[in-house]
């Protein structure tokens, strides 16, 4: 029967180390496929945007997968009795939460770099980007309920095991030797007067090693709360640079608007000017006595010249 457990157990370990290579190969491979950084060139394939949004969602779809035998290798560790099996598959556990956890903030920071990419804003690459957010989200949170769930259970098996050593222990006692890790020294003392001395060792062994999981596992569940952050974060950084568009926008054209106003000022005031020229003109040039005299009036150097002094500011003017 030992035999048949242990080929069991190793089996699982093959299957569980592949996987976890696997992971970690999909990671290095993601690594050397940086997130398009915005406010640099744009790409010139216009599905360039759509093509790292797919990449994204398999390699959500990817992780998923792994979370589900992270899920199944949790499950074993609350009903594995030997301590040495449960280190074990702890270790293949604790591996690939690691590695879950690396591969999901590199998704996340090629979705920040995506949504900072010029063009992101369209419509077709906007819904696209908006579905892959989506989805990586409810990934995430899907992580964070399975590790969250663990911790729980986690908590309430460690809490069972405490009543077996002190069934006269109050709640609030249990509590504070479950969750708090200075008051380990307590559970060990009370296993140690448990007459079932080899039973309580074992079991101390095997809460410490839980307790110690449970304080991983509320890191883990900090990064994955920050995961989120991070994506809502870029969500606020795009607003705010929307906003900023649109008011040097408004700025622009109040600008063009008040510009306008002052030619069409301009405007007005020099043909007002120009109209009481010709009405000085006229007034001090005397009546013509013969038509020779209009003619030496119409040609003479002073007439001439304030016709071009007339012309040209009227026409610059009206140019702008």
């Amino acid at each position: 029967m030992s035999n048949l457990n242990g080929g069991c157990v190793a089996s699982d370990s093959i299957i569980i180390t592949t996987a976890a290579k696997a992971m970690a190969n999909m990671i290095q491979m993601s690594q050397y496929d940086p997130p398009i950084q915005g406010g640099y060139d744009e790409p010139n394939d216009k599905r360039a945007i759509l093509n790292q949004c797919k990449d994204i969602e398999q390699g959500i779809d990817e992780v998923e997968r792994y979370i589900e035998q992270i899920q199944g290798l949790y499950r074993r560790l609350l009903t594995d009795a030997d301590p040495t099996r449960e280190n074990a598959i702890r270790s293949q556990a604790d591996g690939l939460a690691s590695d879950a956890k690396r591969l999901y903030q590199n998704l996340v920071q090629r979705l920040k770099g995506i949504k900072q990419t010029p063009g992101s804003g369209e419509s077709i690459n906007s819904a696209q980007i908006g579905r892959v957010e989506r989805k990586l989200k409810s990934a995430i949170t899907n992580f964070h309920a399975v590790q969250s769930d663990f911790r729980k259970d986690l908590e309430a098996q460690m809490a069972r095991q405490y009543r077996i050593v002190r069934p006269d222990a109050t709640d609030e006692e249990v509590k504070e030797a479950v969750q708090d890790p200075s008051q380990q020294q307590i559970f060990s003392q009370a296993l140690m007067q448990s007459d079932r001395r080899g039973d309580a060792q074992k079991v101390s062994q095997m809460v410490r090693a839980r307790h110690d999981e449970i304080l991983k596992i509320e890191r883990d569940l900090l990064e994955l709360s920050q995961m989120f952050q991070d994506l809502d974060a870029i969500v606020i950084q795009q607003e705010a640079a929307v906003e900023r568009i649109d008011d040097q926008t408004e700025q622009i054209h109040n600008n063009i608007t008040k510009g306008n106003e002052e030619i069409g000022g301009a405007i007005k005031k020099a043909r007002a000017r120009n109209k009481k020229k010709w009405i000085c003109l006229g007034i001090s040039i005397p009546p013509p006595s013969s038509p020779t005299h209009i003619l030496e009036v119409f040609h003479s150097p002073m007439l001439v010249s304030l016709w071009l002094w007339d012309w040209k500011p009227s026409n610059s003017v009206s140019g702008q």
